[in-house]
């Protein structure tokens, strides 16, 4: 959970991002059930067609089992052009 928070300010702080979500899910800390975890700030509109989402997964592969990572970053709205 620590991780998490961290790279959410670092990421924040970085780039003109306008909202990110950050999901783990696994064996986390080498606990005997598996449990997800996740923190987020700012906006995230998933339902908003034209949202700038970026989406990212990765599995880190541990001496306990797998966890998964997933990312989730919101850099604002797309419009097209009218001609």
């Amino acid at each position: 959970r620590r991780v998490i928070k961290t790279m959410i300010e670092q990421a924040s702080k970085e780039s003109a991002i306008k909202g990110i979500k950050i999901q783990a899910s696994g064996r986390l800390g080498g606990a005997e059930m598996s449990r997800i975890e996740w923190a987020a700030k700012g906006t995230l509109p998933l339902h908003t067609l034209r949202a700038d989402i970026d989406f990212a997964r990765a599995t880190a592969y541990t001496t306990y089992g797998t966890i998964g990572v997933k990312v989730w970053l919101y850099k604002g709205n797309v419009f097209e052009d009218k001609k």
